[in-house]
């Protein structure tokens, strides 16, 4: 078996002098299939010099390890393969004769040493023996017809990927990795036309646009997320996917991601409430912050008649935020240089100050001004005078002033929510 993986690797890229054969052997092992072995005076050539035959360039090692029968021996295991594993190296596994635990040792030394170890995975090749019969079965064949297909599982590794791409975008919110193993998974369909070329197109557009919509919640595109533009294209995609069979391991990961998605919808001020709501669940503090004190001021703008896109109302209504909250005369007010654009925000102020002074306002406001020296603190690197934040204050207030919110709109403005 392992002499036919070899073989079949040379034929798909011929090996050099720095390959190398590793085969793991435990003392048995080594004995009866490693080394050369006469019974009844026949030599039986072990598997070292059936590979050495095949005078190929690689370098031959066989690397002992212990049984596997106690969890110490598992891990002694694990740490020789390990050891053994070149750093960005592309690696083939052979896992025919292993004990039946290990497949899956080697599955989870696979996935760690991809991470820590920047391996790439070629194949992993299993023979399937059974097919033949029976061992007793099997000796009794002439070795001519001892041929059992050789199984490549290296789907099983596609098949981790997705799941690790998946937590990352669940946990954590982060598309990119679900972006990569789409774009590599649909090449092949855009190379040679066919019934899938379309469904993969739809697919990497649904890649695209779930990597934009995550990418304008980290750096707080908040006019982007309100439009929505990215979440409508996801789930007018997914529409046109409706019975396709396509990606298999990706098409599951799509139904999670359309209910994490439900409450976005396009050109609503709401999707920034569930921005906030998103960085939250993904411990996103910085963003969250801000994407809440910006939400605060579109959310008053648009409930008091304005445009709260445009930017002297976001900057005048910061100003007649804290005039009203402070009760500041107006021979204190702090106002534009400029006569025009000084006349210009007394004459606002002077319009929403009695719609500020409101109780629903005035819880907004008093939420507003609770996250402003959080925001400046985070956004300072805590640097600013008396400064006195923790990570954990700053997580922890957060969480609180989220909930103050969303009670707020909850008890005033009922329907703004969606659940």
């Amino acid at each position: 078996m392992q002499e036919a993986v070899v073989q079949i690797l040379h034929q798909k890229e011929p090996f050099t002098e720095q390959d190398k054969v590793i085969t793991f052997v435990t003392e048995h092992a080594k004995a009866e299939n490693w080394e050369d072995k006469e019974t009844n005076g026949e030599i039986r050539e072990g598997l070292c010099t059936c590979l050495r035959r095949l005078n190929l360039p690689f370098q031959i090692k066989a690397v002992a390890i212990p049984n596997g029968f106690s969890e110490k021996e598992i891990w002694d295991i694990f740490q020789k393969v390990y050891e053994s594993i070149e750093p960005r190296s592309t690696v083939y596994f052979d896992i025919t004769h292993a004990f039946r635990f290990l497949p899956m040792l080697g599955m989870v030394l696979i996935n760690y040493a991809q991470f820590l170890k920047e391996i790439e995975i070629g194949g992993i090749y299993y023979g399937a023996f059974e097919k033949l019969g029976s061992a007793s079965m099997v000796k009794k064949m002439p070795l001519q017809e001892r041929n059992a297909p050789i199984l490549d599982l290296g789907g099983l590794i596609s098949l981790n990927e997705w799941t690790n791409a998946a937590n990352n975008f669940f946990e954590y919110g982060r598309a990119e990795a679900i972006q990569k193993l789409v774009n590599e998974a649909v090449k092949p369909f855009f190379v040679k036309k066919g019934p899938h070329q379309k469904p993969a197109i739809i697919v990497n557009k649904i890649a695209g646009a779930l990597l934009d919509f995550t990418n304008d919640v980290i750096t707080n595109r908040g006019k982007r997320i309100c439009e929505g533009n990215s979440v409508k294209q996801i789930f007018e995609n997914l529409n046109e996917l409706e019975g396709e069979n396509i990606l298999p391991a990706f098409m599951y990961i799509l139904r999670r991601i359309e209910e994490k998605l439900q409450n976005f919808q396009p050109a609503t001020l709401t999707n920034a409430y569930y921005a906030i709501q998103w960085a939250i669940d993904n411990n996103w503090v910085q963003q969250a912050f801000t994407q809440m004190d910006e939400f605060l001021i579109s959310f008053v703008l648009e409930q008091l008649g304005m445009d709260w896109k445009c930017q002297f109302n976001r900057q005048t209504l910061n100003k007649a935020v804290q005039i009203v909250s402070q009760d500041i005369p107006e021979d204190k007010w702090k106002l534009s240089n400029e006569e025009k654009t000084r006349e210009k925000e007394i004459e606002w102020i002077h319009k929403v100050k009695p719609r500020l002074e409101e109780k629903a306002f005035q819880e907004l406001m008093r939420i507003m001004n609770g996250i402003d020296s959080m925001r400046n603190s985070i956004n300072h690197g805590g640097y600013n005078k008396d400064d006195n934040q923790t990570s954990k204050s700053l997580y922890d207030n957060l969480k609180v002033f989220f909930e103050r919110l969303t009670q707020t709109l909850k008890t005033h403005w009922p329907d703004f929510l969606l659940s």
